[in-house]
């Protein structure tokens, strides 16, 4: 089995009235994963992304800081790949070229340190016709950088979480998390390709929606919303964020008491070094992932033994009601 691709993906953040608001994309309802969820922008890491020419026009952040940052602790779990040459800083250039093609907000500045401003049509027009030959392959990061005249603000990203998709998906991905306040003067919008919607909500809102009915959520971005609830500023939600353990987060399927369940590290039934903060779980009901604490959480050591866990299912299983193992739609894993 191969290695998890590796990924970023980014929450971009805004102030408002109601506390921060976030900005959410709908997958294309025949996207190959996570069909009609609403996800972060964000997708693969590219070769490109790591070529010594867009580590050139990286600022703030240089290749050994960026490992740095990304950093996992020991012990390293085995689905968690050594990036490739560059790849650390390689996930910060793809996740600016991600938000870029699937919102059209770019973290740049110019050579000269002035602001990027894309306030006059011209501008827009002319980075509108860029956002698409990024998105189709047609222009690096790199030669945008060089063309324009501008340097990637990789210090605007905060990294935050990473998520692997379970073994039991056949697309799997290793999926770094960041988050970045808009350019105000940026207004994101999707790609109408494979992204249909876009909207600005709250993350309480997200969830309050989601609750309803009316979304579709991947367990990640349930639980990264859950874990931005709480925080009543931009500025308090992304050094909370920071603050957390970014450890990897690498779900593990079982039947649990009759109930599909994702079991995140620290459980009862998945010791590990590095717990999650919050729910150890995540379970399918109704055709829906809700996050649940396992039973008697409050207790040390209530466990104890246990029934053998149920064989876990497979992709097509009867009783996932066709929303998948990971998120809406029957799709797979990006992690988003």
């Amino acid at each position: 089995m191969s290695a998890p691709a590796h990924a970023a993906t980014v929450v971009l953040a805004r102030e408002s009235a109601r506390g921060p608001e976030i900005f959410m994309v709908q997958r294309h309802g025949k996207s190959a994963f996570m069909a009609s969820a609403y996800v972060y922008p964000g997708g693969k890491l590219d070769d490109a992304d790591c070529a010594d020419e867009a580590a050139a026009a990286c600022i703030g952040l240089d290749r050994e800081a960026a490992a740095a940052s990304l950093s996992s602790p020991p012990p390293r779990l085995e689905d968690d790949a050594a990036l490739p040459a560059g790849g650390a800083l390689g996930l910060y250039v793809a996740a600016l070229r991600e938000v870029f093609e699937e919102s059209g907000v770019l973290l740049a500045r110019r050579a000269d340190g002035a602001p990027l401003d894309l306030t006059s049509p011209a501008a827009r027009a002319r980075f509108s016709a860029h956002r698409e030959a990024v998105h189709s392959g047609a222009l690096s990061m790199a030669a945008l950088a060089a063309a324009e005249g501008l340097v990637w603000d990789v210090a605007a990203l905060t990294p935050f979480a990473q998520w692997i998709t379970p073994v039991v998906e056949p697309r799997r991905f290793n999926a770094r998390f960041f988050i970045a306040r808009a350019p105000a003067d940026q207004a994101p919008v999707h790609d109408a390709q494979e992204t249909v919607d876009s909207c600005w909500v709250t993350p309480q809102e997200a969830l309050a929606r989601y609750a309803a009915g009316s979304i579709q959520l991947a367990p990640p971005t349930l639980r990264t919303l859950e874990d931005m609830a709480p925080h009543a500023s931009v500025e308090a939600l992304i050094q909370g964020l920071a603050a957390a353990p970014q450890t990897p987060i690498m779900p593990r399927f079982e039947e649990v008491e009759g109930k599909l369940t994702l079991l995140l590290p620290g459980d009862p039934l998945y010791p590990s070094p590095h717990p999650v903060q919050g729910p150890t779980r995540v379970q399918l009901e109704g055709g829906r992932w809700w996050s649940r604490p396992p039973p008697g959480a409050e207790t040390v050591g209530v466990w104890g033994t246990r029934t053998p866990p149920a064989p876990p299912p497979t992709r097509g299983d009867p009783r996932l009601g066709g929303v998948g193992v990971w998120g809406g739609g029957g799709g797979g894993g990006g992690g988003r």
